[in-house]
């Protein structure tokens, strides 16, 4: 069984990665680094060596700016994950009491198979 589906992994990757990105300083911090880079670097284009150096800024800043993009998105996965992680774990802790419940049920020598039965119906508490 996929624990993943596709309709989760894009509402992570849409609307909650968006507000998670716009309310983190240091990403919109780079976004304006990155802005004001390739800014400089249109101005800047039409001599040679500040060119280079405009585009060597304009390479950085965008690096930066993924980095920034990259670790945000994989703080959002690794918290998804270590929630669905929680999840399983709940449910296996309720799968196996409830197979416990049961092989307590089924063993039970002393009780008779009909009062068994009830037991697994729900009609007796025990």
């Amino acid at each position: 069984m996929d624990l993943i589906t596709d309709e989760f992994v894009f509402a992570r990757t849409g609307e909650p990665l968006e507000t998670r990105l716009k309310n983190s300083g240091t990403f919109r911090q780079q976004m304006e680094s990155l802005r004001k880079a390739s800014k400089a670097f249109t101005r800047d284009s039409v001599k040679s060596d500040e060119c280079w150096k405009a585009f060597d800024r304009l390479e950085e800043e965008w690096g930066k700016y993924n980095i920034r993009y990259e670790e945000e998105s994989y703080r959002l996965g690794f918290e998804d994950g270590v929630q669905l992680a929680s999840e399983r774990e709940i449910r296996l802790r309720v799968e196996d009491e409830m197979y416990e419940r049961l092989a307590d049920i089924l063993d039970d020598a002393e009780k008779a198979p009909e009062e068994r039965a009830k037991l697994l119906a729900g009609q007796d508490k025990e």
